[in-house]
């Protein structure tokens, strides 16, 4: 083989390593702790250049022993110590569908199935199984090949988590085990998600790209949304000319029952505290269970995020699904 040959076959697995990485955004942190300081370098005695609040949330860049390096709210970037920040890590099935099993073993019984491209919560890893966290908090375990997840980022991410405090008040996420406990909740109620290739799919795949873009009032663009801006502009990237606020976008399409919505339907809610059943927040179903949204909740959090549509805030508020998608 060729020299010439040897390097463009270099060139194409460091392509193709990219492309795989690139799929995955990084997870943000919430910082749990009253005030935490930001610092120009990994250690205590390093240079402090900003300070958290409690809430406050940041963009994970990578881990460095201990500590966390974080973009800041002004695009500069240092580092807080993993103690302080509450980081979720998202795996995607990878395959046509996934089962979610109350113990890590393929014996054990199903508590649930996840269908192609939905997106949950991982937790921690026991030997080649998953621990997952489904809508609502229930708990079970996925073989690890059904699974997508960034796996150096969790590696180092894990081995932070086996270090952690037991769970307190501001640090409700807790512990992650080293034995893995059994799952004793009821089985979740999960509806059918979309196939690879079909335009369903394409659409919420295309959603996922905004996790964690912040919330913005009137906002309709990659650098801030609000709730019907985010709807908006998801659907126009395919063609779809929908309206502009949540209200108007309610009467369009077909009524769909909720329990039988699918991927890409339309999800509405009255976040008001009356809730009388106007229409006042929107979102896309994205299958399992879970609807992606630009959330402008100050408890939640002010970003594009994925919610669970019925366990909460958001099945006691839920108004009505639409079917945009022939």
């Amino acid at each position: 083989m060729t020299m010439k040959k040897i390097a463009g076959l270099c060139i194409l697995a460091v392509l193709a390593i990219g492309s795989v990485a690139a799929a995955f955004e990084l997870p943000d942190g919430v910082v749990i702790t009253g005030e935490l300081n930001v610092r120009r370098s990994p250690d205590v005695n390093g240079e402090l250049f900003w300070k958290l609040k409690q809430g406050d949330r940041v963009k994970i860049k990578a881990i460095n022993g201990e500590w966390y390096k974080v973009r800041v709210s002004d695009g500069k970037e240092g580092y807080a110590h993993y103690r302080y920040l509450d980081v979720s890590i998202w795996g995607r099935v990878y395959n046509q569908y996934a089962v979610v099993r109350t113990n890590p073993d393929n014996g054990a019984q199903a508590l649930a199935t996840l269908q192609g491209l939905a997106w949950v919560r991982v937790t921690t890893r026991w030997q080649m199984w998953y621990g997952v966290e489904l809508p609502g908090g229930n708990r079970g375990w996925v073989y690890q090949d059904a699974l997508e997840v960034p796996q150096e980022f969790f590696a180092a991410w894990l081995a932070l988590q086996q270090n952690m405090p037991p769970p307190s008040v501001n640090n409700p996420s807790g512990t992650v085990r080293n034995t893995p406990p059994p799952v004793t909740r009821e089985p979740a109620a999960l509806g059918p998600a979309a196939q690879p290739g079909t335009l369903r799919f394409q659409i919420v795949e295309a959603a996922m790209k905004y996790m964690g873009t912040p919330y913005v009032y009137g906002g309709q663009s990659p650098s801030g949304f609000d709730c019907s801006g985010f709807v908006w502009y998801v659907f126009k990237q395919y063609g779809f000319k929908l309206e502009r606020v949540s209200s108007s976008q309610a009467t369009m399409g077909q009524y769909v029952p909720r329990d039988q919505l699918l991927p890409g339907d339309l999800v509405f809610f009255d976040t008001s505290r009356t809730n009388t059943g106007q229409v006042r927040h929107s979102g896309i179903y994205i299958g399992n269970g879970e609807f992606i949204h630009a959330s402008s909740s100050n408890t939640d959090g002010r970003y594009v995020r994925i919610s669970p549509l019925n366990d909460g805030f958001y099945s006691e508020h839920y108004v009505t699904g639409r079917r945009v998608i022939n």
